[in-house]
């Protein structure tokens, strides 16, 4: 005779509640767990330097005790012998999922005591913490940058050109225009330049660049070839600091104005407020030192040195709008000096100044290849030695 139908899920219906508790529990047990091992990471983290993040202490802690022969090891075995490292790993990979299959309720039973106790539990994240990080943060700071470059190397930004950045990033201009031309033949020809072989972006050419801005996602054009050179008075001298590269500043200042107007059919929207709104000058002395800090070769600069530069860089480009005729309707009145002088410290210079420096390096060319050699990731804060 059948069993009745039914009794089985109503059984499992009336044990829900109680499943559902259980598991709440067993959620709870987890997180109390893991916020346990994550403060005896930060205590650790502590001793070996306060001021750090756990990660980032972690990290340079573990670099710091890393013998020279095992840096040298890690870059010979996988920088020329990838292949044969994948295949190790693959197979110690098989090996521990035959391992596990062979004995699964002993490894169900380790890691129930395992995660019952918050010490064995913290030192094993913290294993494999140390490496993951050593894998991907070593070979980071060993590998040669000079080498890697490409033959070209950035050249830094001015501070106005530094504060236009900043302003490029914070309007989300960067969502829209990528700064990288891809190694494809089809990116080469429409972004690079007429005559100049390989001229896809090279490494060197955003060193300095935190972040970086490269991409390959293009609602507009990208801006990888958009700057130039130092621009010429009309005596042919350079000017100091004012560049011109594909467009001029004049067609700039309309784009960002009313983007239809020079670039018919453009869905970019208008940014007037740039026009109206003053650049952050006292901001640059802390940023320009934080760039120091990431390995920027900025020279000494002080804040009045700092101040100067922008002074000069924006009145020259500011200057060559006021001769363009640029017209501000919300401010018609403005004109001459008067209009200079606003426009000098109004954000769409910088932010012009900035695009007028993209792209723009110096070549590096070595009479032999670079011998390879290893990267010390203090050297720029060591003072040189006076001979």
């Amino acid at each position: 005779m059948k069993e009745p139908v039914g009794h089985d899920g109503d059984r499992f219906v009336k044990e829900l509640p109680e499943r559902f508790n259980e598991l709440g529990s067993f959620i709870r047990e987890q997180r109390s767990s893991a916020r346990l091992s994550l403060r005896r990471l930060s205590e650790l983290a502590g001793i070996s330097n306060p001021d750090a993040s756990p990660i980032v202490a972690i990290g340079q802690a573990f670099i710091d005790a890393t013998p020279e022969w095992l840096k040298s090891f890690a870059i010979r075995t996988f920088g020329s012998h990838d292949k044969a490292a994948l295949l190790v790993a693959i197979l110690l990979g098989v090996k521990a999922y035959t391992a596990f299959k062979a004995s699964t309720d002993q490894w169900t039973d380790w890691h129930e005591r395992l995660i019952e106790n918050y010490l064995p539990f913290t030192v094993l994240v913290f294993v494999a913490v140390a490496i993951g990080g050593s894998v991907q943060i070593i070979p980071t700071l060993l590998v040669n940058r000079e080498k890697n470059i490409e033959g070209r190397l950035q050249e830094i930004y001015t501070p106005l050109e530094l504060a236009g950045r900043d302003l490029f990033v914070s309007e989300g201009c960067y969502n829209c225009h990528s700064q990288m031309i891809r190694t494809l033949v089809p990116d080469v020809m429409r972004y690079g330049r007429a005559g100049i072989a390989d001229d896809y972006s090279h490494l060197g050419e955003s060193l300095f660049d935190h972040p970086y801005q490269w991409g390959s996602k293009r609602t507009g054009p990208d801006l990888a070839r958009e700057g130039g050179t130092l621009a010429k008075d009309a005596k042919g001298a350079n000017y100091k600091y004012m560049r011109v590269g594909k467009r001029g500043n004049d067609w700039h200042f309309n784009h960002f104005l009313n983007p239809r107007a020079p670039s018919p059919g453009s869905n970019m929207p208008a940014f007037p407020w740039l026009i109206d709104q003053e650049t952050d000058v006292k901001a640059l002395p802390n940023k320009i030192a934080v760039q120091a800090r990431l390995g920027v070769p900025w020279p000494a600069l002080s804040q009045d040195q700092i101040t100067d530069m922008v002074e000069t860089q924006s009145q020259e480009i500011a200057n060559s709008l006021v001769a363009a005729k640029v017209y501000l309707p919300a401010k018609p009145e403005l004109q001459g000096d008067a209009l200079r002088n606003h426009l000098a410290k109004s954000q769409v210079v910088a932010v012009i100044a900035y695009l007028q420096k993209l792209g723009t390096y110096r070549e590096i060319k070595k009479d032999h290849p670079a011998e390879p050699s290893t990267l010390d990731p203090d050297s720029h804060r060591k003072p040189a030695t006076v001979k």
